[in-house]
C-alpha cells in the first residue's frame, strides 16, 4: 500500500507542476511582476524541489489567482529568499512584498545587507582558523581510530579501519594517517541507472539556514569584498547524497538521492567543526586526550544519518611532461576564500557532486568532473536558467578541448576508488584524469585561470611541490617534508578527501588501470 501511495503521489505531483508549467499563466505573470523573471525562476526550483504540500498543491491547480493564492505565493517566496538572504526576516520579506509601488525596485532590495552576527565575523573567523590547527594534531586520528573501534558507522558502509599509508622510498618511511576509510579501490565506479530526482525527492532541511555553523559562515564569507565572490563561495544548490554502496569483484556500484549544500554543512561539516574546535580546546588545555567518550557520544548521531551524506567528486590530474616525457600528478593550495578547508592542498578538479539543474543527465560522474575542471581550471561560470546541462560543450572551450581529447583516447578517465571522509562522513567519488598527449597539454595549461578557490601558482610555491613525478611520488612527498617527517602534520595540511584521491591516483596509474570514459554528449 505504502509503494502504491507514493506512487499515486508522485503522479499527482508531476500534476500539478504541469499545471503550474501549462495552465497558470495567470499566477506565473503576477509571480514575475511581484519578483522579477529571475524572482520567478528560483521560486519555482524552490517550491518543485520538495513535495508539493496540500496547500500549494490547490494554489498552483487555480486557473484564476485569488487573494489566498497570492498571500500563498508572497509568504512561500518570502521563506525562500530568506533562506538565501538570512540577513533578512520572513517577516520583511512578507511586508515588502506585499507593499504596494515598491516592487518595482526589489532589486535593488535584494542586494545584501549586513549579514546575522556580522559584529562577530572576525572572531568567527578566528575561531575556525585556530579550530583547522586540530588537523595536525596525532590526537585526532588517535580518535577517529577509537571512534571506528566503537562500531560508529553510517547506513550505507560497514566501517574497519582508518586508512594508513606506508610512505616510503627505501630510505626514509612514515606511516601517514589519512582520515579515511576506503569504501571500494574498484577499477570501475558506476552509478545506478536511475538517477534521483531533484524534483520530486529532495530531502533538504529546511531549517539548515538557522544553523548557529551557517550563520557563522554567512558572517566570515561577509569579510569578502569581491561580491560575486561571496555569492559562489557559500551558494546553496541541490547536491546529489549517498543512499546505497554495492561492492563486487571489480566493480562497485552507489545509488543515489538528492539535498542541498546547506544541509550539508548543517550536517556534516558543523560536526566536522566541533571536532575540531574540542579537540583543540582539549590540546590547548593539556586534558588528557585519551578520554574521548564525551565526543564520541556527540558523533554518534551525526555519524548515523544518512539524509544529507553528500558525495564530492575529485580527479588526479597526471600528464606526461613535455621536457623528459615523465608522467607527472599536479596539486594546487584551497584559498581562504572558501567556505570550508581553507589553506590546504587539494588534487583539482573536485568538488561536490550537484545537479544544477536537476536534469537526470548530471547523474554523471565524467560531466561533473569535466564541469568541475573547467571552473576551478579556468575560471568558467556555470550560467543560471540554461536548459540543458550540456551546454557546456558548445560554450566553454576547455570544456569542448577537454571532451573532445577523452573521444580521441588523447586523454584517459580512469576510477580509483571510493573513499569515505571520516571527519563529516561525505563520500568521495576518486578518479585520475590520465593525459596522453604532452604537446597538447603542454598549450592547454597556459590558459589555465584559476578561480577563488585556490591560490596563485606564484604565491603557493616555497612550501609544497606543485608536481610529483609518478614514479617517484614517495620520494617527492618525503623530499617536500624532509625538514619536518611528522605524519599528523602532513597528513593535516590537506583536504581529506583529497590526499586519499592523490595516493589512490598514483597507485592507479601505475596498475594501468583501465579507461572508463563513455561519450556521452
Amino acid at each position: 500500500m505504502g509503494a502504491f501511495q507514493d506512487k499515486k503521489d508522485r503522479k499527482e505531483d508531476r500534476q500539478f507542476v504541469l499545471l503550474w508549467k501549462v495552465q497558470s499563466k495567470e499566477i506565473r505573470e503576477t509571480a514575475k511582476e511581484l519578483l522579477g523573471q529571475g524572482g520567478i525562476n528560483l521560486l519555482y526550483s524552490e517550491l518543485a524541489g520538495r513535495r508539493l504540500n496540500e496547500s500549494i498543491a490547490r494554489y498552483f491547480s487555480r486557473k484564476t489567482i485569488s487573494y489566498s493564492a497570492r498571500d500563498n505565493l508572497i509568504r512561500g517566496s518570502a521563506k525562500f529568499f530568506h533562506k538565501h538572504k538570512p540577513e533578512r526576516t520572513v517577516e520583511d520579506w512578507i511586508e515588502r512584498l506585499s507593499e504596494p509601488g515598491k516592487n518595482e525596485n526589489l532589486s535593488e532590495w535584494l542586494k545584501p545587507r549586513q549579514p546575522i552576527y556580522a559584529s562577530k565575523a572576525e572572531q568567527y573567523l578566528n575561531a575556525h582558523l585556530e579550530a583547522e590547527k586540530a588537523r595536525r594534531l596525532p590526537a585526532l586520528y588517535k580518535f577517529l581510530q577509537r571512534e571506528i573501534g566503537e562500531g560508529v558507522s553510517p547506513p550505507y558502509a560497514k566501517l574497519s579501519k582508518m586508512w594508513v599509508r606506508n610512505v616510503t622510498d627505501g630510505r626514509r618511511q612514515i606511516d601517514l594517517p589519512i582520515p579515511v576509510s576506503l569504501l571500494s579501490t574498484a577499477d570501475q565506479i558506476a552509478l545506478k541507472e536511475s538517477p534521483p530526482n531533484p524534483f520530486f525527492e529532495n530531502k533538504k532541511d529546511f531549517a539548515a539556514d538557522q544553523s548557529s555553523y551557517l550563520k557563522q559562515l554567512i558572517a566570515i564569507n561577509s569579510l569578502e569584498a569581491d561580491p560575486e565572490i561571496r555569492e559562489r563561495s557559500l551558494h546553496n544548490g541541490n547536491t546529489y547524497t549517498i543512499a546505497t554502496l554495492e561492492n563486487e569483484r571489480s566493480s562497485c556500484t552507489i545509488g543515489g538521492s538528492a539535498s542541498d549544500y546547506y544541509s550539508m554543512l548543517k550536517h556534516q561539516a558543523a560536526p566536522e567543526y566541533a571536532l575540531l574546535s574540542a579537540l583543540q580546546e582539549m590540546d590547548t588545555a593539556e586534558q588528557e586526550l585519551d578520554d574521548y567518550s564525551t565526543l564520541i557520544e556527540r558523533r554518534v548521531e551525526a555519524r548515523k544519518q544518512s539524509t544529507h551524506a553528500a558525495m564530492s567528486i575529485s580527479a588526479l590530474v597526471v600528464y606526461p611532461d613535455a621536457r623528459d616525457a615523465q608522467l607527472r600528478a599536479m596539486v594546487l593550495k584551497k584559498d581562504k576564500r572558501t567556505a570550508v578547508y581553507k589553506d590546504l592542498w587539494a588534487v583539482v578538479p573536485g568538488g561536490m557532486f550537484q545537479p544544477e539543474l536537476g536534469d537526470p543527465k548530471e547523474w554523471n560522474i565524467h560531466h561533473c568532473l569535466i564541469k568541475e575542471y573547467c571552473e576551478e581550471l579556468f575560471g568558467e561560470n556555470p550560467v543560471e536558467r540554461q536548459a540543458h546541462p550540456y551546454f557546456i560543450y558548445q560554450e566553454w572551450q576547455s570544456a569542448k578541448d577537454l571532451y573532445s581529447k577523452l573521444v580521441e583516447g588523447k586523454c584517459e578517465i580512469v576510477h580509483s576508488g571510493v573513499a569515505l571522509n571520516l571527519l563529516n562522513s561525505c563520500v568521495e567519488i576518486c578518479c585520475v584524469i590520465l593525459v596522453k598527449d604532452a604537446d597538447w597539454f603542454e598549450g592547454h595549461r597556459r590558459r589555465f585561470k584559476y578561480n577563488f578557490e585556490y591560490v596563485a601558482r606564484s604565491q603557493a610555491q616555497g612550501n609544497c611541490l606543485l608536481e610529483y613525478k609518478v614514479n617517484s611520488a614517495e620520494k617527492d612527498f618525503l623530499d617536500w617534508h624532509e625538514s619536518n617527517i611528522i605524519p599528523a602534520e602532513i597528513a593535516g595540511s590537506w583536504v581529506p578527501g583529497s590526499l586519499a584521491s592523490f595516493w589512490l591516483g598514483i597507485d592507479a596509474v601505475r596498475q594501468n588501470r583501465p579507461n572508463r570514459f563513455v561519450p556521452f554528449v
